[in-house]
């Protein structure tokens, strides 16, 4: 596994973040353009920033808290092993594709992410009362 990691007054763009391997974008790093395979993370850090990133077929991107993701594109998520987007921070301009995800964890911001399908905002299981809020596709 390989960790890359943007640091305070880097920006990175255009890089590919593979099966295994991992992108932490630090505070006040920023990640341009960034596009996750299946088995990829990307995590955006307290401070950090993510932009125009475009998440597919089971790759992951973790914006924690005080972390801002902007422009994120998700495909195809395996929810069984990743989630597309998780969200403990703000999460802005999310597009989800078929089959994407987006979870909003307590304390995540997220306005309605814009689909190009039709979705459906389930509430969490009654085990689970603080538990992520999905958009999946119906």
């Amino acid at each position: 596994m390989t960790t890359r990691t943007i640091s305070s007054g880097r920006t990175s763009s255009g890089l590919t973040v593979s099966s295994g391997n991992e992108l932490k974008i630090l505070s006040g790093g920023v990640a341009e353009s960034t596009t996750v395979l299946s088995g990829g993370s990307e995590y955006v850090s307290n401070g950090g920033l993510t932009s125009g990133a475009s998440v597919v077929y089971g790759g992951q991107e973790i914006v924690r808290k005080g972390g801002v993701a902007s422009g994120t594109s998700v495909t195809g998520a395996d929810a069984v092993e990743f989630d597309g987007q998780v969200v403990y921070g703000l999460a802005v301009g999310t597009m989800l594709n078929v089959a994407g995800s987006q979870i909003v964890e307590k304390g995540g911001i997220t306005p309605e992410p814009t689909c190009s399908m039709t979705v459906e905002r389930s509430s969490p299981p009654a085990d689970r009362p603080s538990g992520p809020t999905r958009w999946e596709e119906t």
